[in-house]
């Protein structure tokens, strides 16, 4: 992948950086495009100063990390970006890029990653489901990524979603650049 220069110097070295050049195939974790240049492919819902690291390949979906000031691009928060979707654009993932690669490698898939269900048993229905297709595929993507990225274990993956999203702060204050952000809702994580 051939990044753009302002990219590049921002993730030149960076577990991003190893991730966007990698050759695993994580089509079958609902990952279409990591190793190509898709941040070619904004739309005016993309924070502009993300940096878009895989798309789902629909609708324009794809996940971003946003640079925080006093945090490294790899500490950084990543962000699930539907630009079809009006009215909840922009939802928090995960606090930093691990736990993004983490949290996708534990559900068995990134189809559900960035549309958090409201409840434990919705939750492990997604996690179930991310495993009834491609499962070998899967296997061998997952273990590609084990060998190459330090990834966490979570004892209960949905308490630590949910605990994680509670000590959000604010996200308005994570960042945003965007020309248009006033006309995009921020996604909040149901936690009632």
């Amino acid at each position: 992948m051939v990044l753009s220069k302002n990219n590049q110097a921002k993730t030149n070295g960076t577990l991003i950086d190893k991730f966007l050049t990698s050759a695993i195939d994580l089509t079958s974790m609902s990952i279409a495009y990591h190793d190509i240049d898709i941040n070619k492919g904004r739309y005016d819902s993309t924070p502009k100063n993300a940096i878009i690291i895989a798309s789902t390949g629909v609708d324009g979906c794809h996940f971003c990390v946003v640079p925080r000031q006093g945090l490294s691009i790899d500490e950084s928060p990543i962000y699930f970006v539907s630009p079809m979707d009006w009215y909840d654009t922009i939802r928090w993932v995960s606090k930093d890029f691990i736990d993004f690669l983490s949290i996708g490698v534990s559900m068995g898939s990134f189809t559900y990653i960035g549309c958090l269900p409201c409840d434990r048993e919705e939750f492990m229905h997604f996690v179930n489901e991310s495993w009834l297709d491609d499962v070998d595929e899967t296997k061998h993507a997952i273990k590609l990524l084990q060998e190459e990225f330090p990834l966490r274990n979570y004892d209960d993956l949905y308490q630590y979603v949910i605990d994680s999203y509670n000590n959000v702060n604010n996200h308005i204050n994570l960042g945003f650049e965007s020309l248009k952000m006033n006309e995009y809702k921020l996604g909040c994580f149901n936690r009632e």
